[in-house]
């Protein structure tokens, strides 16, 4: 079964007129899985990631995958090291962090992940145009996800000594304030200053 999936990974399977197809490789991957003790994980992203099973199915076929990784965390931080490390499209970050998430389907530890993206660029003196969007999603993730102060530090001050991340740095480490929040700051302001003056 292993090596016919394999063989499956070099078709295209995503259109829906293949979906009895797909259905078939689907149980054909359940079987494996249920079956095997071990994968050895380029196979395993090469399942997951060229027969699409994160986007083409329903929830009961995406249960299991997530069930079966929720099982084996193991796997979950070298899926995410390669999938980061294959990623060529260097027009958003978020992007490809959607589709991971989408891929596994499953909770896994934020600073675990936050640490092996960091990892990649962590001994480089000048950081290309990916590594300046792994940066942003180890920083962004730490700010959005961790309370992991220790890791803030090490991020800000990584940032803060390479010149090509400080947009990032300065991006990631700002909030915006919407129009319609300064407006309604400003009201309440002005109705406190109005409740003094009546009190008087």
């Amino acid at each position: 079964m292993p090596e016919l999936l394999d063989q499956l990974t070099q078709v295209e399977l995503v259109d829906q007129e293949y979906g009895e197809v797909q259905f078939f490789v689907y149980q054909l991957l359940k079987r494996t899985l249920s079956s095997i003790d071990n994968v050895e994980i380029y196979r395993l992203w090469l399942w997951f990631s060229k027969l699409k099973f994160g986007s083409s199915y329903g929830g009961h076929h995406k249960s299991f995958i997530k069930d079966w990784l929720g099982a084996n965390q193991q796997y979950v931080i070298p899926l995410f090291n390669i999938a980061l490390r294959e990623r060529n499209d260097l027009t958003s970050i978020w992007g490809f962090w959607n589709n991971f998430q989408q891929l596994v389907g499953v909770e896994f530890d934020y600073d675990q992940i936050i640490d092996s993206a960091f990892s990649i660029i962590a001994e480089k003196y000048y950081c290309d145009e990916k590594d300046q969007l792994i940066f942003e999603l180890a920083l962004s993730l730490t700010v959005m996800r961790t309370t992991n102060l220790e890791s803030f530090e090490l991020l800000f001050d990584y940032g803060g000594s390479h010149p090509e991340l400080v947009d990032v740095l300065v991006r990631s480490c700002q909030s915006e304030v919407h129009d319609w929040k300064w407006k309604d700051i400003n009201r309440k302001i002005d109705s406190k200053k109005n409740n003094k003056i009546a009190n008087k």
